[in-house]
């Protein structure tokens, strides 16, 4: 008789922790939320606890083989959590160790400390410096499906577009030595006091590309293209999608109306990005033409604030050992499990193509960009920047180009000029020799040379046209 009470209990106790879990997740999450995390947060423990309740009324004996085969896996899954609380590492920790390795094999020195220890040995060295803050970090899920930013000035929502102002920022190293670089006056990868120019030539809207990650500053793209034209300013931004390109037009450029600007599209993920972005109901309002932050007239809180938030990252960062998750309440709830789960779900979902609403999405920024730029009388171009898949495919002509062929026409259609990077970046000597490594990395300085060169021949002509232009009005 105890054993058959024993055995219902546990099954039936199996059922209500389910359920309280899947409350406890509806509470967190809301009602509004992605058919994947309906499926994986709701569907999945209401089916296995409606089991576990049917189950508890089967015979004796096959209700105390279930509740074996349960002790059993639960011990099997606890024992793998342990395993991987252990010795799981970050995604950076992992990416850092491998481009160590990497450098030392080929018997390069490598700079291989973390970030965080080249950020410490420079402020106690006596150099304020701090990690790069990468703006779309500080935006987060939130109940309803919907992301907000972490940052308030005065109570109101704050998504920066720029890092620390007058600042020694740590980004990245992938060529042996980290980029450390001190922002400009609105906290972007410039000289400093560029901004003050009367005239600026050209602007370059992108992402860690177009800031110029895990290179010198010399010798990135936006820098070359510098070294020619004067007045080039930089707001790439590292995690940039469509939608803060957009923001960083209208909250910086209107107010400088440069020549030329240039938008950086990468392939790899400038889409992806923008389905996050597409979240925050802040980021979606710059399609309005009346809304702004006013974020050049505020850099003082701005900083202020961002400042405030690294702090406390960089504490958060010591305390939690890199995000280990080796609490015992993380252990119970197996989250690096689910973590890595939802990791390789993730891998294996990414779609190969847009959804027409990212497209739709899409055509709407960029139309909206185009009409900011001609209101003061300014040119755009979209540099579109193929990510790896997409110069196999250029090699390898029998394979469709969906997306770039797809973002072109858009192009066309919106009478956008566009550079087409992939054929240059296919060429021989070929992508292998513009990254530090096959299938890792940035562009090294061969790479952002490659881009700078082609994209220089297409701002030669328009500011030739424009000089053109000029002449026959007077």
């Amino acid at each position: 008789m105890t054993s058959n009470r024993l055995s219902r209990y546990f099954l039936l106790a199996i059922a209500a922790l389910l359920l309280l879990l899947m409350g406890y997740k509806g509470l967190e999450l809301g009602i509004a939320t992605t058919s994947w995390n309906l499926f994986y947060y709701y569907g999945v423990p209401l089916f296995f606890a409606v089991t576990m309740f049917s189950c508890a009324f089967l015979p004796v004996t096959a209700r105390s083989h279930i509740s074996v085969w349960i002790v059993a896996i639960g011990i099997g899954l606890l024992g793998a959590e342990i395993y991987l609380a252990l010795t799981t590492v970050t995604y950076q920790e992992a990416t850092h160790r491998t481009f160590v390795e990497r450098w030392e094999a080929r018997g390069i020195d490598y700079d291989g400390r973390p970030l965080l220890e080249v950020v410490e040995d420079l402020r106690d060295a006596g150099t304020d410096a701090y990690p790069k803050l990468n703006p779309a970090t500080v935006i987060r899920p939130v109940k309803s499906g919907l992301e907000v930013s972490e940052l308030r000035v005065n109570g109101a929502e704050l998504v920066p577009l720029s890092t620390i102002s007058n600042t020694v920022s740590v980004y990245c190293n992938e060529s042996g030595e980290y980029l450390v670089y001190k922002s400009d006056e609105f906290g972007f990868h410039n000289p400093a006091n560029l901004w003050s120019a009367n005239h600026i030539q050209i602007a370059a809207l992108g992402d860690s590309f177009t800031e110029g990650a895990c290179v010198s500053s010399e010798k990135n793209m936006v820098s070359l293209i510098r070294g020619k034209y004067a007045t080039t300013l930089n707001l790439g931004m590292g995690g940039n999608g469509p939608l803060m390109q957009l923001a960083g037009l209208t909250e910086y450029l209107t107010h400088k109306s440069p020549e030329i600007v240039l938008w950086f599209f990468f392939d790899g993920n400038d889409l992806i990005d923008l389905h996050g972005e597409s979240q925050s109901p802040l980021l979606m309002r710059y399609l309005d033409d009346e809304f702004t932050q006013n974020l050049f007239f505020r850099q003082a809180s701005v900083d202020e604030t961002i400042r405030a938030y690294m702090r406390r990252n960089m504490v958060r960062a010591h305390a939690e050992k890199a995000d280990r998750k080796t609490g015992l309440f993380d252990i119970l709830l197996l989250r690096n499990l689910r973590d890595r789960l939802s990791q390789m779900i993730e891998q294996r979902t990414v779609p190969g193509s847009p959804s027409e609403r990212e497209l739709h999405l899409l055509r709407r920024i960029l139309s909206t960009a185009k009409t900011r730029i001609e209101r003061w009388g300014g040119d755009m171009v979209l540099v579109y920047v193929p990510g790896r898949s997409t110069i196999r495919v250029e090699l390898e002509p029998s394979e469709p180009q969906h997306l770039k062929n797809t973002v072109l026409a858009m192009m066309a259609e919106l009478d956008i000029r566009a550079i087409d990077m992939t054929p240059d970046l296919a060429a021989p000597p070929g992508i292998n020799s513009r990254v530090p490594f096959p299938q890792l990395g940035h562009f090294n300085e061969r790479g952002y040379r490659t881009i700078a060169d082609k994209v220089m021949l297409t701002v030669d002509e328009i500011m030739k046209s424009r000089s053109l232009s000029d002449r026959n009005v007077r």
